[in-house]
């Protein structure tokens, strides 16, 4: 739905960004760390994490995904890259 419909048909480039994780629909079935890993998987730019507590057991699953392919780098980067433009940082003047 992200990369097909929103971003490919629609042309939409904005940030995707999901909704809490501690929401009900996502924290009866998934924990934080599978939630972002799915998410990111499909496109989204920007995930919201349940609790602080979450950070470094998920960042380090997201990399764990980029080494193993389940995530595509290209991906990942596209995603900073949308950040960064949104918040008008030129990452090639940093």
């Amino acid at each position: 739905a992200v990369n097909g419909l929103l971003r490919g048909e629609l042309g939409f480039d904005g940030l995707v960004i999901t909704d809490a994780f501690n929401m009900e629909a996502i924290a009866a079935s998934l924990k934080d760390t599978e939630a972002a890993e799915l998410s990111l998987a499909a496109g989204v730019d920007l995930v919201m994490l349940s609790s602080l507590n979450d950070t470094i057991p998920t960042v380090r699953r997201i990399v764990e995904s980029v080494n193993d392919a389940r995530i595509q780098e290209d991906s990942i980067t596209e995603s900073f890259l949308r950040t960064m433009r949104t918040r008008a940082i030129n990452v090639c003047e940093l």
